[in-house]
């Protein structure tokens, strides 16, 4: 930022490009601004507003031009090194990205897969899909943890059977599960129950056709002028 009359940016968001709320108050000099609080496979529209308070009531600059941001429908694996927060931590070996598809190897009966910390409520979503190649085995489970809750439990998981050993996508109806409310802090996905060669296409959060649904990201760029230039 090069300005030199800002006394701070506003950030708004708007799911319509009409109604606008203010998300977040910037100091001067900010440059970049990475919003959390988004649901997946949504568009969003932003603006900003630089705020000189010197000038009392015409404090506010004209708002910037509207840049707009695409958040992902779910976990995809589309870019080949990428695992997107998803870590194996038992019984699996040779996690590798590529082809659209996190590739795995069981080395065992309880291989585990889990996600990076979440932060969602789950009223939000009534169901989990999961796209799964699996050449061996009877069942695919999906586990979640609330908040509060130390380690995952045998009492909030979702279990499936395994349909067959080509493409399957597995629909986990996690709404019907009595302890599926409050806020869903972490998923764990444990692809099958025997030595097996997995590969997931994609994980996504299936929300309500009314409720806002959980955080992804967005960065927004208020410009170099006092006066915001277009967001490009």
């Amino acid at each position: 930022d090069n300005a030199s009359s800002e006394t701070s940016y506003i950030v708004e968001r708007s799911l319509d490009g009409h109604a606008w709320l203010a998300i977040a108050c910037l100091p001067h000099d900010s440059s970049a601004y990475h919003d959390k609080g988004l649901a997946f496979g949504s568009a969003y529209s932003y603006r900003v507003q630089a705020v000189d308070v010197g000038l009392g009531p015409n404090a506010g600059s004209a708002y910037s031009n509207s840049a707009f941001a695409q958040t992902p429908a779910g976990w995809e694996f589309d870019a080949s090194g990428n695992s997107e927060g998803w870590i194996p931590t038992k019984d699996l070996s040779g996690a590798a990205v590529f082809n659209g598809a996190l590739s795995l190897d069981s080395i065992g009966v309880d291989p585990i897969l889990e996600s990076a910390p979440l932060n969602f409520p789950a009223a939000d979503y009534d169901q989990i899909q999961v796209s799964l190649s699996v050449d061996a085995g009877s069942r695919v489970q999906l586990f979640f943890k609330n908040a509060g809750d130390a380690a995952f439990t045998g009492s909030k998981v979702v279990d499936l059977n395994i349909q067959g050993t080509g493409p399957q996508t597995y629909t986990f109806d996690v709404s019907a599960h009595p302890l599926w409310n409050g806020t869903v802090t972490k998923l764990r996905l444990d692809p099958t129950n025997a030595a097996a060669r997995i590969a997931v296409d994609f994980i996504r959060p299936i929300r309500t056709a009314t409720a806002p649904a959980p955080p992804s990201a967005a960065r927004v760029q208020p410009r170099n002028s006092a006066r915001p230039e277009p967001l490009q």
